[in-house]
C-alpha cells in the first residue's frame, strides 16, 4: 500500500524556540515509527505548509487541498494522510471534501501536544490514521478526521475542546472507532465541486446575540463579498439585522444563515427567518458557521457572480 503523508504543519511538528510553540517539520523518527506500525505500507512524506494553522490563509488551505487532490488522482497512490494543525483542521478537511473525488481514503490528523511535551499524542494519532486508511469503508466515508481514538466525518467534525486529547466531536460526526474491526460507515456519494484556483478571501462570520442590530452586517457588507450570519436559534434575527441583510443582498453580497445552536439546523420557520429567506439569504441547513464560510468563499472563487455562487451552493446543499 502506497500512502502519501502531507506535512501541513501544526502542533504535531511544533517547536518551542523560546517564545511559545511555532511551526516545525515532521522528523524522520516519525516516519520510522510509522514504518514499524504498518510494515506493509510504503509511506512517502511531502511538505505542503510550514507553520501553525491559525496563520493559514484560504490560499494555504487550497494548496493543501490541491496537493490532496493531486495525490488522489495519482494511480500509484492508495491513500493520503494529512498532518495538520487542529485550530483550522476542520476547515481544510472540509475544503478537501468539497473538491477531492471520493475514490481513495483521505485522512486528517494532528496532535494537541507538541513533540517536546509530556504525553505527546502525535505518534498515536498518526498510527491510527495509517491503520484507518487500510480499513474497509475508508474510501467510501469521504474525507475523515482521525483523532483521539475516533474516526470522524470531515463534513461534521469540529474541534470541541481546546486542550483535551480527544479534541474532536460531536458524537454525530463519529463514523468509527480506532482499533475496531467493523467497517467504517459509508455515506451517499456526492460529486466533487468544480475546481477553483482559490476561495474568495473576503468572506467573514457575523455572530448574533441578544440585542444585536445591523451595524456589524452593514460594516461587513461594505468590505466583503459574502458573509455568514450565525443567527439565534434556528437562524432568527432582529428587525435591524434583517434590514441590514436586505441592503447587503441588494448590493450583491452573498449571505448565508446558520443556526446559533451546536446541534440542529438553520430553517426559516419563524417570521424573522422567513423574511431573511425571502430577501435571498441562504439557509445552510445543519452546517456550522466555519464550514458555511468555507463553502461560500469557495463558491465565490474564480470570480463567480453572486447568482452563480448561490446556485452552486444550493445544488450542493440539495445533494447532501
Amino acid at each position: 500500500m502506497h500512502l502519501v503523508m502531507l506535512d501541513a504543519g501544526g502542533t504535531i511538528s511544533a517547536v518551542d524556540r523560546g517564545r511559545g510553540f511555532d511551526g516545525g517539520a515532521l522528523g524522520d523518527d516519525i516516519l520510522a515509527h510509522l514504518a514499524e506500525v504498518a510494515p506493509w505500507a510504503t509511506i512517502e512524506a511531502r511538505s505542503v505548509y510550514r507553520g501553525l494553522s491559525e496563520a493559514m490563509t484560504f490560499g494555504d488551505a487550497m494548496s493543501v487541498a490541491q496537493a490532496v487532490r493531486g495525490a488522489c488522482l495519482d494511480p500509484a497512490v492508495d491513500a493520503v494522510l494529512v498532518a495538520h494543525g487542529t485550530d483550522a483542521m476542520e476547515e481544510t478537511a472540509f475544503l478537501c471534501d468539497l473538491i477531492v473525488p471520493a475514490s481513495k481514503p483521505v485522512i486528517f490528523t494532528g496532535s494537541q501536544r507538541a513533540p517536546s511535551e509530556p504525553g505527546y499524542d502525535g505518534l498515536r494519532n498518526l498510527a491510527d490514521a495509517v491503520l484507518t486508511a487500510a480499513r474497509r469503508g475508508a474510501a467510501a466515508s469521504g474525507v475523515l478526521v482521525v483523532f483521539g481514538g475516533c474516526v470522524l466525518s470531515a463534513t461534521r467534525a469540529r474541534k470541541v475542546h481546546a486542550q483535551a486529547l480527544q479534541a474532536f466531536g460531536p458524537d454525530a460526526a463519529v463514523v468509527g472507532r480506532c482499533g475496531a474491526a467493523s467497517p467504517l460507515a459509508a455515506r451517499r456519494p456526492r460529486p466533487a465541486l468544480p475546481l477553483s484556483d482559490a476561495p474568495a478571501a473576503a468572506v467573514e462570520i457575523v455572530t448574533l446575540g441578544l440585542g444585536s442590530d445591523g451595524r456589524l452586517v452593514t460594516a461587513a457588507a461594505s468590505r466583503l463579498e459574502g458573509m455568514v450570519i450565525q443567527g439565534l436559534g434556528c437562524g432568527n434575527a432582529s428587525p435591524g439585522v434583517i434590514q441590514a441583510v436586505e441592503k447587503a443582498v441588494e448590493a450583491g453580497r452573498l449571505v448565508g444563515v446558520v443556526a446559533g445552536c451546536f446541534e440542529g439546523e438553520a430553517a426559516p420557520v419563524y417570521a424573522s427567518g422567513r423574511r431573511l429567506s425571502d430577501i435571498g439569504a441562504i439557509f445552510m441547513k445543519d452546517m456550522d458557521a466555519r464550514r458555511a464560510r468555507m463553502l461560500i468563499a469557495y463558491a465565490l472563487g474564480d470570480r463567480r457572480t453572486t447568482s452563480e455562487a448561490s446556485a452552486l451552493i444550493l445544488d450542493w446543499l440539495k445533494a447532501r
